[in-house]
């Protein structure tokens, strides 16, 4: 429950001040009325009392607007006019609340005739407009229109308009109060803007991480996928020469000892599953981490995958520093997956690679001259899928740009932090 705010000093001296002048101003009253006329004109008593009644009955029905204009008048504090505003407004998100009170509030305090409006930019391409009273409740046009800028930083967010009446014009108290009012909307939109930029921020940022988490799954699951196959390779493949190999060994540690003659028969069957399953274990192996890749880096690893291309690969690299190990990866296997990519579905004549390395970031390229296609009308595939989550999870960003006709290009970059010289990696 709210507590009731205790009156100030100002809002004190400003009631009391009313007090006075309505006094005064029941004192007028019945001076104009009942004295001058009593002294113009000799009246009867019984005459003079109906005149009493006359002055009171005048008071009585211009009582409540007088003290409302002394109020206008005699307020000596923006603050404390604007108080109820504050007080009600600042539990709420609503923009067009506030603004709805604030004009509500112009118009009452500058009294009946009084038209506030408040026009402001809520957004990139959005304006908004409150006004008080609505449009069509005031009796008729007004005649005179005092604008208050709402300016934020250099920043026009909108304007204050008042409408007043013909001949009306506003007291020095209540020009500082309208700027007041103008600097407490200019607070209000700039604050609702501000709430807008956090929330788009807040937005793309549970984008992002949802988007980073979907990543990690499909990263994770095709881990486990290649796993499998790899397991599967290796049990159907390799498994068998090696099993082959130790019943081979077995039968010669037999022989050894039994059969010399026929002993040395079967090295030759032994040697020749040794190589099988060498021979299958390389095989299995190829993609897996080329030896050139550890030794010499992404562009030789490259260059030696272009060599085993059945269609022309370029490589071109300007690479002169050694990277770190996991970044040297990324961009290996992101040219080589686009590769072969390009070699599988392109219909291409000729693969260009390109690596550079340039303020700490190693970009990659991988450019065909085949048939291309619509990225607008063909979803990506998993290998387009594979490629993103690959260069995003190594906190790089991945463009494919295509066209029917015009080849396919696959670019992206990756930071390279920590790097070092090759001659001291060499």
């Amino acid at each position: 429950m709210r507590t009731p705010r205790r009156p100030t000093r100002s809002a004190v001296l400003t009631g009391a001040a009313v007090a006075i002048g309505l006094v005064a101003y029941t004192a007028a009253v019945y001076v104009a009325v009942v004295m001058l006329i009593s002294a113009i004109v000799p009246v009867a008593p019984r005459a003079q009392l109906g005149l009493t009644c006359v002055a009171a009955a005048l008071v009585a029905f211009t009582l409540e607007p007088m003290s409302r204009r002394l109020r206008s008048w005699l307020s000596l504090a923006g603050p404390d006019w604007m108080l109820p505003l504050t007080t009600t407004a600042a539990g709420s998100d609503d923009l067009g609340g506030r603004m709805e009170q604030l004009t509500r509030l112009l118009a009452d305090t500058f009294g009946r005739g009084a038209t506030a409006r408040v026009q402001a930019a809520v957004g990139a391409d959005l304006t908004a407009t409150w006004q008080w009273p609505p449009t069509g409740l005031r009796p008729e046009p007004a005649a005179v229109t005092v604008l208050r800028p709402l300016v934020r930083a250099e920043r026009r967010l909108g304007e204050l308009t008042v409408s007043l009446d013909e001949g009306r014009e506003l007291s020095p108290v209540e020009l500082r109060l309208l700027d007041d009012a103008a600097d407490h909307a200019t607070l209000i939109i700039e604050g609702a803007r501000m709430d807008q930029t956090l929330q788009q921020l807040v937005a793309d940022g549970d984008a992002r991480n949802a988007e980073l988490q979907r990543s990690r799954a499909r990263i994770l699951t095709t881990m486990e996928d290649e796993r499998r196959r790899l397991e599967r390779d290796i049990h159907d493949g390799a498994q068998q020469h090696l099993v082959a190999l130790a019943v081979n060994l077995r039968l010669l540690r037999v022989l050894v000892t039994r059969d010399p003659a026929r002993a040395r028969s079967t090295v030759g069957t032994i040697r020749a599953a040794l190589l099988n399953a060498v021979e299958t274990l390389e095989r299995l192996s190829v993609g897996l981490y080329p030896s050139e890749l550890a030794e010499a880096g992404p562009a030789a690893a490259l260059r030696l995958a272009a060599d085993a291309s059945p269609i022309p690969v370029i490589v071109h690299a300007d690479v002169r520093r050694r990277l770190p190990t996991a970044v040297e990866r990324t961009a290996y296997f992101s040219c080589l997956e686009a590769l072969q990519n390009a070699i599988k579905h392109a219909d291409a004549q000729r693969i260009v690679v390109t690596l550079t390395q340039t303020d700490g970031v190693l970009a990659f390229e991988v450019a065909d001259d085949g048939r291309g296609f619509d990225p607008t009308v063909t979803p990506p595939g998993s290998g387009r899928t594979n490629l993103a989550d690959r260069v995003s999870g190594a906190g790089g960003q991945l463009t494919v740009s295509s066209a029917p006709g015009r080849g396919t290009t696959v670019s992206g970059w990756i930071p390279a932090a920590g790097v070092h010289t090759l001659s001291a990696a060499s």
